[in-house]
């Protein structure tokens, strides 16, 4: 999910990795969290007993490894220091982060609005104020399988192995033509 441009810019760019989009990945991801998520309360339920012996133990100072647990707490808060305060290499490694949501690598032109992709061919030419009949039989003649003029920038998109952003490049050209 590091790697994955902002929702609204992945789908506008067509954004894949390992030939899965931004809503393959998520729903692995939200899976795999749900499947940590009850692995984690399954061991925490099994193994309460020793936790609680562990702590308590330290807490009446019978614990032999106390400095190691100091040691990993106080790991831990520093780390979170550095994630709070935006101190490097947090800071470095979430600045990429950003350009990449960001989309600064891969965006030639940004959707004119949110959910652009999901608007029907037929508005996104009319908003240029185009006439559709004309732009669509370009866009056919230029070999863009186009079903009907009801079909969103994403349907037309994916059925022709393009980016929604490439569409849209293609009728900006027209419109200076």
């Amino acid at each position: 999910m590091y790697l994955r441009p902002e929702g609204s810019v992945a789908r506008w760019i067509g954004w894949t990795f390992f030939g899965l989009d931004k809503e393959g990945w998520e729903g692995i991801h939200t899976f795999f969290s749900i499947v940590f998520l009850g692995i984690s309360l399954f061991h925490l339920i099994l193994n309460g007993k020793a936790l609680l012996r562990y702590v308590s133990a330290k807490w009446k100072g019978r614990l032999k490894h106390g400095k190691e647990l100091v040691a990993s707490l106080t790991l831990m808060f520093c780390l979170m220091l550095l994630a709070v305060l935006q101190l490097p290499p947090i800071k470095t490694v979430m600045a990429f982060r950003d350009t990449i949501k960001n989309g600064s690598y891969s965006v030639e032109i940004h959707p004119p609005e949110p959910g652009y992709e999901t608007w029907p061919i037929q508005l996104v030419i009319r908003s240029m104020n185009l006439p559709v009949d004309l732009v669509v039989r370009r866009l056919r003649g230029r070999g863009l399988v186009i079903e009907h003029e009801d079909e969103t920038l994403k349907e037309i998109s994916e059925s022709n192995d393009r980016s929604p952003q490439e569409i849209y490049l293609e009728i900006t050209q027209m419109s200076i033509e």
